[in-house]
């Protein structure tokens, strides 16, 4: 059964005009044939693949453990990569508004690894959800008078376009700004 975050994202999807499907769980007859999904979705959009792996916080979280995920969805995303497509965890809190974020296969992988050699974590603390650059917020837009989640930052080029008109603003505005 969808959780509200993975109907948020079939919605906008849906409404931006991706082509998108669920993920089912194969069954028939009352027979499972896997024990759970690869990955929650799989989009296309201008020729390009993606697939997410949605997950949802509770209200009152601060952090997202890493037992969150598990070894199948990261492999099945880490493989859906090797092969040319666009592969995202999704990370949705919900308190005290909601806000999403996307990391690729790729930065999560290496991300975890750090957290847990260098830091000793288990999980990611909230705050660095808006602090690593890896993560990227999800847009919320409003489409026929409901928000939705912007797939479109995740297109290719969507992001360095985003950072090159924020620096263009803060140059503009005067306000500090520091290059990394």
């Amino acid at each position: 059964m969808a959780n509200r975050f993975e109907t948020e994202i079939s919605q906008s999807l849906r409404k931006q005009g991706w082509y998108s499907i669920k993920v089912p769980v194969a069954s028939k007859h009352g027979i499972s044939f896997l024990n759970s999904a690869p990955f929650d979705f799989i989009a296309v959009e201008e020729g390009f693949a993606y697939s997410f792996e949605a997950k949802m916080c509770k209200n009152n979280d601060t952090s997202f453990p890493l037992s969150r995920l598990e070894c199948h969805q990261i492999e099945n995303l880490l493989a859906f990569d090797r092969v040319g497509g666009l592969a995202y965890i999704l990370v949705s809190f919900r308190k005290p508004r909601p806000v999403a974020y996307a990391v690729l296969i790729n930065d999560w992988r290496d991300m975890s690894k750090e957290l847990l050699s260098i830091h000793n974590r288990k999980s990611v603390p909230r705050a660095w959800f808006t602090a690593d650059k890896r993560f990227l917020a999800l847009p919320r837009i409003k489409v026929d008078g409901k928000y939705i989640w912007d797939f479109n930052a995740l297109k290719p080029g969507a992001v360095s376009k985003m950072n090159d008109a924020f620096k263009a603003l803060k140059i503009k505005l005067g306000g500090p700004f520091k290059e990394d």
